[in-house]
């Protein structure tokens, strides 16, 4: 009788453990999940908004400097605003302190797009922008496969 029990006891035992590790395990890659969504999400976001306020000012950089003014400085303004909000979405979310980094130098990188001084200046400091944006989106591509993939944080 008493094997009997014992027997019971640890099929009873072991279903409970086990129930308990599967229900851990999915609340951990739930959590995981999310973490990588909200990377994804504010990476692509930052992506985007920095080179729409990239053409925004250079859209208004080339009307100034053909003397025509227009309406597009709201435009900028609301874009640089964007830009500021998404850059400290990446900084909350980001899973490595180097991608914030590479974000803030891209958010630098696109304002000094303002200041050109001449035509030749103007290009490059476009070319510097979408530069600084295509290194903060590498580092950001190899952030979130690394999350998905479980493979730990590994830089290009």
């Amino acid at each position: 009788m008493i094997p009997v029990l014992v027997g019971v006891a640890g099929a009873l035992a072991g279903t409970v453990i086990g129930a308990l590790l599967t229900q851990l395990l999915q609340r951990r890659n739930t959590a995981s999940a999310k973490v990588h969504d909200a990377r994804l999400d504010a990476y692509r976001t930052f992506a985007a908004v920095t080179m729409n306020y990239r053409s925004a000012l250079m859209d208004r950089w080339l009307l100034e400097h053909e003397g025509r003014a227009g309406a597009e400085a709201e435009h900028v303004y609301t874009l640089r605003s964007a830009v500021w909000a998404a850059y400290f979405q990446v900084v909350l979310v980001a899973g490595d302190r180097e991608i914030a980094a590479r974000a803030e130098r891209a958010r630098e990188a696109t304002h000094a797009v303002k200041r050109a001084a001449s035509l030749d200046e103007l290009k490059a400091s476009d070319v510097a922008s979408r530069e600084a944006v295509g290194r903060f989106a590498d580092l950001a591509r190899h952030d979130v496969s690394a999350v998905r993939g479980g493979r730990g944080n590994s830089r290009p």
